[in-house]
């Protein structure tokens, strides 16, 4: 008979070599917490009876993502939407080239940034794969939640620090118009501006393991191809961004080189434009592979509990007939088809129900049991 699909993905690997492959540090069961030192990977956790797998990435051959329970699937879901927002709030304010007032772009990019902070913080919690969570890689996973989560909380101070900074300008600007003294940037603005755009570098490297994550993410949802987008804006981003602001910054000083400088920047600008959309594009995709499999795991669960009740009620069925003895009534909760009549203990105790127009009747009377008889009026 063959093994279901879904019953085959909770089967353990069978062990390339049973006598070497042995725990033998602590390693804890992910469902349960149970330390599995001294036992086989493949073989089931002697506590819960979970398969135990070791593979340091969770692929669709090891399980899905509906296998994960419903609240990490919503939860998974409100940060990608959060982390789809933030990004569109920024694209938009990538536009505005000469806002007439700095106040709502800079109000705009810290309700960006905050949410994609707060997106990064639920997206980068521990998932439930159904991996053997060694205590190093329990160490590693931790650090790099809190490397993504610092670098990516950098990105509020972008707009704050560029908010200031034209403040200063704008202060120093009138300050010089009033005494008829030419603009001079002040110190104060030019630490604000460069601490400003230094965090926006710390993100950018934060934002290449986060990506990585991502497509951790979209690969578990087995995706291969959203997983791949991922990985090339993970990359893409963070490497033409540095080259498109300082080659529109600094090209006039290249001197004969400027039209070349001034056209690598060109070109980087575009591809972090097409970085973006692409970015903003597989974010929606995955928050909607996120929401398909919560609706998945609340009709499965629907159906399992629909399922258990008909096995219940069947099986009280049976146990009545079998056992004369009345049983208990059918709670409420459990029920799901009951009988109108009990049934009948032993089948010779059963009165057999003839029609009328079937019983016997003597040749000689008349038993006319339909009116023959009468005959219809024309």
């Amino acid at each position: 008979m063959p093994v279901p699909p879904r019953e085959k993905q909770r089967l353990p690997r069978p062990l390339r070599n049973p006598a070497r492959d042995v725990f033998t540090s602590d390693a804890f069961c992910p469902r349960c917490d149970y330390n599995l030192k001294g036992l086989s990977p493949g073989s089931p956790c002697p506590e819960c009876g979970a398969p135990i797998v070791t593979s340091a990435r969770a692929t669709a051959q090891d399980e899905s993502i509906t296998a994960a329970p419903r609240m990490y699937l919503v939860l998974l879901a409100v940060g990608l939407g959060l982390m789809t927002l933030a990004g569109l709030i920024a694209a938009v304010l990538l536009f505005q080239h000469r806002p007439s007032s700095i106040n709502w772009v800079v109000l705009a990019g810290m309700l960006a940034a905050g949410l994609w902070v707060a997106g990064s913080f639920i997206v980068t919690a521990p998932a439930p794969h159904a991996v053997v969570r060694r205590t190093t890689r329990r160490i590693e996973r931790r650090l790099a939640r809190s490397m993504i989560v610092f670098s990516q909380a950098c990105w509020v101070w972008l707009p704050i620090g560029v908010g200031l900074a034209a403040e200063e300008d704008r202060r120093a600007m009138t300050l010089a118009a009033t005494f008829g003294q030419p603009f001079k940037r002040t110190d104060l603005a030019s630490m604000l501006a460069s601490s400003a755009w230094a965090a926006a570098m710390v993100g950018l490297l934060g934002w290449l393991l986060l990506a990585y994550l991502l497509a951790d993410l979209a690969q578990w949802a087995s995706d291969s191809g959203l997983a791949e987008r991922f990985r090339i804006v993970g990359l893409a981003i963070p490497v033409a961004t540095p080259i498109a602001l300082l080659g529109w910054a600094f090209h006039d000083r290249f001197g004969l080189f400027s039209l070349i400088v001034l056209g690598a920047a060109a070109v980087a600008g575009a591809a972090v434009v097409i970085s973006t959309g692409l970015l903003l594009f597989s974010l929606g995709q995955l928050t909607n592979l996120t929401i398909w499999a919560v609706h998945n795991k609340a009709s499965g669960d629907q159906f399992a509990r629909r399922r258990e009740r008909r096995e219940k009620t069947y099986e009280r069925q049976m146990n009545d007939r079998l056992d004369p003895t009345p049983s208990a009534p059918i709670p409420e909760s459990d029920r799901f088809t009951q009988p109108d009549t009990p049934p009948a203990t032993n089948i010779a105790d059963t009165p057999m129900v003839i029609p009328a127009s079937e019983h016997f009747v003597p040749r000689s009377g008349s038993p006319r049991p339909y009116d023959l008889d009468r005959e219809p009026r024309a």
